[in-house]
């Protein structure tokens, strides 16, 4: 929708206002000086147009709202893979691109046919049901252990660092074999 319909429903929506209000006025005027029908009459017209009023309200509410939704912009793969690496490290480039495929085959819709709105939140949901699917591909943070094991398990394997992400059954299997043994 263009931002010049919204405008204009705006204008009409004030303008409206503006006559119930000097509707409203005329009608306290008129039984002030004891002219009922006539009060009863602008107080008729005041309560169509704000009746009025609130229909343009949820007009120009939808409006705002299809406008914000038309405002989507799909991102790239690179911004795709880019965010997930710093948000879900553990999630492979291979099923970031399959999450990133499927919603560009249909068009950035999710369920029921419903646009997309914040492709972010939409790599939280499919990193979520990914961990779901995958849980022996998913990470898992191991630290350093009080009494130093993991860091002496990771010296003993070569590794520099004392606290990475690393595929849990493996590499927990060998850490806890290594313990057992040492």
């Amino acid at each position: 929708m263009k931002p010049s319909t919204i405008q204009t429903l705006t204008e009409i929506r004030e303008a409206y206002a503006r006559n119930v209000a000097t509707c409203e006025a005329r009608a306290a005027e008129h039984e002030a000086h004891g002219e009922h029908e006539q009060a009863l009459a602008m107080t008729k017209r005041a309560t169509k147009g704000r009746a009025y009023v609130e229909t343009l309200d949820d007009a120009i509410k939808s409006l705002t709202a299809k406008a914000k939704i038309a405002s989507f912009s799909k991102p790239t793969f690179d911004e795709v893979f880019e965010y997930t690496q710093q948000t879900f490290p553990s999630w492979p480039r291979d099923d970031v691109r399959a999450w990133y495929d499927h919603f560009e085959a249909c068009g950035w819709k999710m369920g029921k046919g419903k646009a997309m709105t914040n492709w972010r939140a939409g790599t939280r949901t499919g990193f979520t049901f990914w961990k779901r699917d995958n849980p022996n591909k998913a990470s898992v943070t191991i630290t350093k252990a009080k009494d130093d094991s993991w860091g002496a398990f990771l010296a003993a394997t070569g590794h520099p660092k004392t606290e990475m992400r690393l595929a849990p059954e493996v590499m927990l299997q060998a850490f806890e074999k290594w313990r057992k043994a040492r």
